[in-house]
């Protein structure tokens, strides 16, 4: 059995390292949130490629902030940051070889709090594992 690495926990790395990012909480769920910027990381699907060894992580990224032109500001910045990673990340048992659009920006107010400003956008990842 193959093990691929964790991609949520790659993307975390990717953010938290980011230009621009410095005063965001990230994290792969919303425990503590309450208002400020805030970037989820969720993997939500992807199969693996098992003879060519390579993953293919779905990662969902919510950004929350105080309203909605903050938070589309934080999620373009997020993308951003991760598809420059894109053949440079290598982390958390995987090397990230490629990075695609898979679900557009959207607005998307948050099911528990509509209140809240969010935006999310999914991204379909190239990973092969590495020590």
């Amino acid at each position: 059995m193959t093990t691929f690495g964790d991609a949520e926990a790659a993307v975390v790395d990717i953010l938290v390292a980011a230009d621009g990012l410095e005063n965001v909480n990230v994290a792969t769920n919303l425990i503590g949130y309450s208002t400020g910027r805030w970037l989820r990381v969720i993997r939500t699907g992807g199969i693996p490629t098992m003879w060519m060894r390579v993953d293919n992580p779905v990662i969902e990224v919510a950004a929350y902030a105080a309203d909605k032109g903050e938070a589309l500001d934080l999620a373009n910045a997020a993308r951003a940051a991760i598809l420059a990673a894109r053949g440079q990340y290598v982390g958390n048992g995987l090397a990230l070889y490629d990075v695609v659009d898979n679900d557009g920006l959207a607005w998307s107010p948050d099911e528990q709090n509509p209140a809240l400003a969010r935006y999310v956008f999914a991204l379909a990842l190239v990973t092969k594992p590495r020590p």
